[in-house]
């Protein structure tokens, strides 16, 4: 395996990297047994840190380790593009889709200790619909005893709830932006494996410019926290591969398991990465002699660890079912046979096409490939190691399994495949850069430009755009009308968009009893006698159907409400082939709030 680094050592760096990495690493294990076993307090995390910095500042006062300039200079890079991409960002609460059901369920965490909660409102829903989806509180279901737990992974949840005890809805952002931190520090020294600092410079710029993860790190999804263990478990399975060391191992495998409670495909991920070790004679000799203590000890207890996790989120597991068996019906891809064989495949795949050259991936697909195909050819089997991990998430440029409406498609590409193929990209770049022959060095540097100019319009136009930008404060304004005692019962739309509802952060945030209200024929199956009085906020376009619901005699106008939302809206379809990024809208949303008589 070639190694590039010249005037650095880098493996010195990758060594001081792996500690700090570790260390990050160790508040994310912990965060997650203290949730799994509802023990979840904030002064076991200020210990931690707490003395997690006092050890590191007694290393630097000694003197006993020392980053390269190059080192510094990528964790300042780091940094630097983590604040940008971030700060500008507000949290993403609002609940509806993903990303807000997360919030809420990391911001429940740090304020019940457990995942398990409760609250007026719910309990009077569970006596409706019982056990199994929560359908008025998006994102949750209901336990056996009533209880909303979260559907959504643990690890990445307890990540979260971690930097909100800490630091309120500033912590979620701080959060992402660590994160994102280590995962492209790790990506740059995953290059300088294979390539000169020039050309890692050159990726790192490439990367950075690229939409998919200046937008990705705005949400609190789970691929933020995917991208920085995914990269850090295959640079420390690299270097394992180069030296038999123990860091590298236990950095390999701690990563790589957590990566299991992140997301579904780390537990692919996980049994590739150890393909990759058999694949390797010595490495294979050395796993052999230790087998007990690294293999058959460690993946035991991450066997219980597995069932622990099995059982509390089991709503996560039915999901994931739910999605592999319906994914077809769910992907780009219409199955439906009733259709044209136009309509049922060049469409979407023309689409699909569309997406990948208007943000930017068409170029690195093509020039990843390339890079592949050259290495296969040179049976560079080291450098594909990479790829032999991340293989299987291939699938989702087949079938994506999420709907089709971009920018938020690309979710599904950012934390695995898109990484992969600029991985590629620019150490096929560096080949060429290599060639002795003038015309093949310039056509790297060619590619490379052209590369960048078609991240830049992505880039540029949405680098400072943040969805629902004050709605917090608007939503809060609203909550301000209620008393802790009264049902709030919220339209879908009140907020103008069915994506962003009010009822998750007027009851967690502001702490009234809202929820998420749908069907009117609910109203007389619940127990309103705790309620003080009964209110339902509903936004004009809404307004003419509850007035035909049966609620509406029982509707007394109260009072007129408005809010100011911004917000990224596509409402094109798969046979919408012009080449046109989702639109920036700045909307008041205006309607009513009524009060309903018990």
């Amino acid at each position: 395996m070639e190694d590039n680094n010249k005037n650095t050592s880098p493996l010195s760096d990758r060594k001081i990297f792996s500690r700090f990495f570790l260390f990050w690493l160790g508040l994310g294990w912990m965060a997650f047994f203290l949730a799994l076993f509802g023990f979840f307090y904030e002064y076991f995390f200020e210990a931690y840190l707490i003395f997690g910095i006092s050890f590191l500042l007694r290393l630097l006062l000694k003197k006993r380790f020392r980053l390269s300039r190059e080192m510094i200079a990528i964790i300042a890079i780091s940094l630097l593009a983590s604040m940008l991409f971030t700060v500008p960002s507000v949290p993403t609460i609002f609940s509806g889709r993903d990303q807000g059901s997360i919030s809420e369920a990391a911001i429940r965490l740090a304020q019940n200790h457990q995942l398990e909660f409760s609250t007026p409102a719910s309990q009077e829903f569970f006596k409706i619909y019982g056990q199994g989806k929560a359908l008025n509180f998006p994102g949750f279901y209901y336990t056996d005893s009533g209880n909303l737990i979260t559907q959504f992974p643990l690890a990445y949840i307890s990540w979260l709830a971690v930097f909100f005890s800490l630091f309120g809805l500033a912590g979620l952002t701080i959060a992402n932006a660590l994160l994102f931190i280590l995962f492209l520090t790790s990506f740059y020294l995953l290059w300088r494996i294979f390539v000169p600092r020039r050309c890692a410079a050159i990726g790192t710029l490439l990367l950075l410019t690229s939409f998919s993860f200046s937008w990705i790190a705005k949400f609190t999804l789970t691929e933020n926290m995917a991208l920085a263990l995914l990269w850090f478990s295959i640079l420390s399975l690299i270097s394992f591969l180069q030296k038999n060391e123990k860091l590298a191992y236990w950095s390999f495998f701690l990563s790589s398991a957590l990566l299991i409670f992140v997301r579904i495909e780390g537990i692919i991920f996980f049994a590739f990465s150890f393909l990759a070790i058999l694949l390797s004679l010595p490495t294979r000799e050395y796993l052999k002699k230790n087998i007990f203590k690294l293999f058959i000890l460690p993946v035991f207890f991450l066997f219980i660890i597995f069932v622990i996790n099995f059982g509390i989120s089991l709503g996560f597991y039915k999901e994931i079912g739910k999605a592999l068996f319906n994914s077809a019906g769910n992907g780009i891809i219409d199955i439906n046979t009733s259709v044209s064989t136009w309509e049922k495949y060049i469409y979407p795949a023309l689409y699909i096409l569309k997406i990948y050259l208007l943000y930017g991936l068409l170029g690195f697909f093509t020039a990843g490939i390339a890079g592949i195909i050259y290495f296969i050819k040179q049976k560079k089997y080291s450098i594909l190691i990479p790829l032999l991990v991340v293989f299987p998430s291939f699938i989702y440029l087949i079938d994506s399994n999420i709907s089709a409406d971009h920018p938020w498609m690309l979710r599904r590409f950012v934390f695995s495949i898109l990484p992969t193929f600029i991985f590629y990209t620019v150490i096929f770049l560096g080949q060429l850069r290599a060639n002795s022959k003038k015309g093949i060095r310039s056509l790297a540097l060619i590619i490379a430009f052209v590369l960048l100019c078609g991240n830049i319009p992505a880039f540029a136009l949405h680098l400072d755009f943040s969805e629902n930008k004050n709605l917090l404060g608007e939503t809060e304004t609203i909550s301000q009308n209620f008393s802790s005692n009264d049902l709030i019962l919220v339209d879908r739309l009140a907020s103008g968009d069915g994506w962003a509802m009010l009822s998750g952060p007027m009851n967690f945030i502001s702490g009234k009893n809202s929820v998420y209200f749908f069907n009117p024929q609910d109203f007389d199956k619940l127990n309103l006698e705790k309620f003080d009085r009964i209110y339902l906020i509903v936004p004009e376009k809404s307004i003419d159907f509850w007035k035909q619901s049966v609620l509406y005699p029982r509707m007394h106008f109260w009072k007129n409400y408005s809010l100011q939302t911004q917000r990224l809206e596509n409402n094109e379809d798969a046979k919408n082939l012009e080449l046109k990024f989702a639109s920036k809208k700045y909307k008041t949303v205006s309607g009513a709030i009524f009060e309903i008589e018990k």
